[in-house]
């Protein structure tokens, strides 16, 4: 007689000192129980709260049904979002190896399968496969694991993987399909499929709502603080939200106001940043001095211009303002977008001022979204009473670009040049380690080159913003150009060695 699955499920050590079955909540021992048992249905939804063991169920899942049920010369498949999320069981399933030395006589791990043998031959297989992965048609699985689904890419490579997955299913008798997940956004594909699994009866579906028991009041206060309120949904109670439209409240931006118009005056000691974010026709170019006061970021100039196709904004012009600017508040460092204004930045590193590139990517731009949407609620943010600028952060939007992806936009005929320049002196703020130096430079003497941080450095951080039909262009070369300067290896190269590519003028 076979071994039963629960039984080697339960005796799987997930820790040094505990198996699966010490550690299991009730609700994992029958989810367990039902992916098991082969006259119940074959398809199976399992929706949990981070921290719910994903991963590691999965895992120990598929190993105990290749052990007990699976046929001889059987292949399952784990589809993760990605090759990294699958390696996590793998490493789960390592684990296993490392602290029952035993099971690798039934058991091999190699870089995207597990083995699993009998006299030394190989009887079945688990591998591993990136939800991009192509070629996902003509498997036969006998069991399908589909891990972080509300996660995979909206990409017609992903939903085609899934369209095979689906599609194989009949062909192998017997077979189970197990879709565990986090919640995620209503109008994520995966949302239609939890949609026709509540309501088939051919699948089973379990929900488990957070937060979790074993999640601590202060660690859900933590995260409650540091996610967007839509992401803290989906991860730590397993419910399907969207995400937010509106950056902010008009109540929180008035919160915030609390000087006049006119230019803060300088302040010895304080720790400045000057923000640029450039637009030279239909963009604005805006620029910031922010410093730091007791958690509070304050805005203390606000300069913009507006250029168009006929009269475009003179960076000759903007480099003065920023010379000046660093004059005057102590020479702080300079945080530019390199798009516009590479040649720039270098004058600026030969001449002493430390001007770095803010380099935009798509995953910095939901850095700074984030940034300045914490700033705003947590009301940390010093603003001017500017009529423009208040209007600006009432309006703009914070739109969802990927699952938990989150940037700045606006809606037609509107900005955010203003918000996005600010956005990047929170975070540069944010960034910067409590109780940290000054930036200052108050003598005003010439850096040495070592300490000159060369246009193309790695600065740990980037920001974009949303503009209507010009964005993903926008971010586009942006990330295109980022990447040309990694290659290139412009980390402390001379003036002159970036080479953008050969593209039409930016708006």
């Amino acid at each position: 007689m076979s071994p039963n699955p629960m039984d080697v499920l339960m005796a799987l050590p997930v820790d040094d000192r505990h198996t699966w079955g010490e550690t299991a909540a009730p609700w994992q021992i029958t989810d367990a129980a039902a992916i098991f048992d082969q006259s119940g249905p074959r398809n199976h939804l399992r929706t949990l709260p981070r921290g719910g063991r994903k991963s590691t169920d999965a895992a120990a899942s598929g190993v105990s049904l290749h052990l007990t049920q699976a046929p001889l010369g059987a292949t399952s498949y784990v589809i993760a979002s990605d090759a990294d999320q699958g390696g996590l069981l793998l490493d789960t399933v390592r684990g296993f190896l490392l602290r029952r030395p035993a099971l690798k006589q039934v058991m091999r791990v190699e870089s995207r399968r597990v083995l699993f043998l009998r006299d030394r031959e190989v009887r079945s297989t688990i591998t591993v496969l990136p939800a991009d992965e192509p070629g996902a048609f003509g498997l036969r699985p006998f069991l399908t694991i589909c891990d972080e689904l509300a996660v995979w890419p909206s990409t017609p490579a992903a939903q085609g993987i899934w369209a095979a997955i689906v599609s194989a299913q009949p062909k192998v008798p017997g077979s189970r399909l197990v879709v565990v997940t986090s919640a995620g956004s209503p109008s994520h594909w995966s949302y239609r499929v939890v949609e026709h699994a509540r309501s088939s009866p051919a699948w089973r579906c379990s929900e488990i709502e957070g937060p979790l028991d074993w999640v601590s009041e202060e660690e859900l206060a933590e995260q409650r603080a540091l996610l967007l309120p839509a992401v803290f949904e989906r991860l730590h109670l397993n419910r399907w939200s969207e995400g937010p439209e509106k950056l902010t409240t008009r109540d929180d931006v008035l919160a915030c106001v609390d000087h006049p118009p006119e230019p803060l005056e300088p302040v010895r000691g304080r720790s400045y940043v000057v923000t640029l974010d450039a637009g030279l026709t239909d963009d604005r170019c805006v620029a910031v001095v922010a410093h730091a006061d007791d958690g509070r970021v304050i805005v203390d100039r606000l300069q913009v211009w507006q250029g168009s196709r006929q009269a475009p904004v003179q960076l000759d012009t903007v480099e003065q303002w920023v010379r000046m600017a660093h004059r005057a508040y102590f020479r702080p460092p300079v945080l530019a977008d390199p798009w516009q204004t590479q040649s720039m930045l270098q004058r600026l590193n030969a001449s002493g001022v430390r001007a770095r590139p803010f380099v935009f990517s798509s995953t910095s731009v939901g850095r700074l979204a984030a940034s300045l949407y914490r700033a705003l609620r947590d009301r940390r943010l010093g603003l001017p009473d500017d009529p423009d600028l208040i209007d600006e952060l009432c309006t703009v939007r914070l739109r969802e670009t990927a699952p938990g992806q989150f940037r700045l936009d606006h809606d037609s005929g509107r900005h955010d040049d203003r918000a996005v320049a600010i956005a990047m002196a929170v975070n540069h703020f944010d960034d910067k380690p409590a109780g940290a130096a000054t930036v200052s430079n108050p003598a005003g003497r010439r850096m040495p080159p070592s300490q000159i941080v060369r246009p193309g450095a790695d600065i740990g951080f980037a920001g974009a913003s949303g503009r209507g039909g010009e964005t993903g262009r926008r971010i586009a070369r942006r990330s295109q150009q980022a990447r040309i300067m990694k290659m290139q290896g412009l980390r402390g190269a001379p003036p002159g060695s970036f080479k953008p590519p050969q593209e039409g003028p930016r708006s």
